[in-house]
């Protein structure tokens, strides 16, 4: 589009054929923490539903132990009240497809504590019991027992 190559495109994937990885596309703006001046202005060009979505796609990324290398998807939308997250993960072996799609109230995962935001909350479990563990391996050696 920008660079002039959309005569190139032979075909416009949609998030139900190509599931994104959590994050993909976000533009984020950060600021030191007690920057209360620059943290006033950025809250005049800060859109919470996409933050909400945001930090919902990160919090799967959190019950799953991954990281920005790991073969975990996640895609969330706000439509009135509620809340759609769906995300997916390939097992160990990459044989595996697993996804899962849940529906809860669009509550802002920040104001719960990690891992219980409902549509996180609930896509996790069904991916969790899908891979038959009680605990996902930790990029650093150390499992994270999920409470199911």
């Amino acid at each position: 589009m920008r660079i002039g190559m959309i005569s190139r495109i032979a075909h416009d994937f949609c998030v139900r054929e190509m599931l994104p990885s959590v994050g993909q596309g976000i533009v984020a703006v950060e600021c030191a923490e007690k920057d209360f001046t620059t943290r006033e202005r950025l809250t005049k060009i800060e859109n919470v539903a996409s933050r909400r979505c945001a930090e919902a796609e990160r919090e799967v990324l959190w019950v799953l132990n991954g990281h920005c290398n790991s073969p975990i998807a996640g895609h969330a939308t706000i439509e009135g009240g509620d809340m759609t997250l769906t995300s997916a993960v390939l097992d160990e072996t990459g044989e595996r497809f697993i996804e899962a799609t849940r529906t809860a109230a669009a509550t802002a995962p920040a104001n719960r504590p990690r891992g219980r935001s409902g549509a996180a909350r609930q896509g996790r479990r069904e991916i969790i019991r899908a891979t038959g563990r009680t605990s996902i391996p930790s990029s650093k050696g150390q499992p994270r027992h999920c409470e199911l």
